[in-house]
């Protein structure tokens, strides 16, 4: 723990390989999260490789929220290895943050492995969001995954009046879905 708040990536790597725990913790939370913050991307596979588990979290979350902010390629390998596609933090559930990282492959991703199509942060549903970035693809997909059209945005928006000014082509698809 105290090579990895060192940042000294060469001694938490020679650690983890001669055996020290994976899923060593302090008071700051896992090994595994404190790495990823540290932007030690080695030491970070390395713990996953070693055996870290993919849905530790600390005060600032779990890590395939932390990943999505601070590496997004981790963000997959996350969900590769079995992390929690439905993780959330303060800045809101992992498919809501991956729609404003504007992280399409991501999000899609984590519809696959079963993230919560009307997944709902401070800046309203994913579909409405999805929408918001012009992201057509996607949100067609979070409709076929069953997101809730009729919703409302935080606020008060309805996903239809979201469409109106973002993507006029997709105003039938939402307005005639169930």
């Amino acid at each position: 723990m105290k090579a990895i708040r060192a940042k000294d990536e060469d001694l938490a790597s020679s650690l983890l390989r001669i055996g020290v725990d994976p899923n060593s913790t302090d008071v700051w939370g896992p090994a595994l999260t404190q790495a990823l913050r540290a932007g030690l991307k080695t030491v970070t596979r390395l713990l996953l490789a070693k055996g870290a588990d993919q849905n530790a979290k600390d005060v600032w979350g779990p890590v395939l929220t932390q990943a999505i902010r601070a590496d997004r390629d981790l963000g997959s390998e996350l969900l590769q290895n079995g992390a929690s596609p439905n993780g959330s933090d303060t800045w809101g559930p992992a498919l809501t943050q991956a729609i404003r990282a504007k992280d399409e492959t991501l999000a899609i991703e984590l519809l696959q492995k079963g993230a919560y199509p009307n997944a709902v942060d401070t800046w309203g549903p994913a579909l409405t969001q999805a929408i918001r970035a012009r992201n057509e693809r996607l949100a067609m997909m979070l409709v076929e995954y069953g997101a809730n059209t009729r919703a409302h945005d935080s606020w008060g928006s309805a996903v239809s009046q979201s469409v109106k000014y973002n993507l006029l082509e997709l105003t039938a698809v939402l307005l005639d879905a169930p």
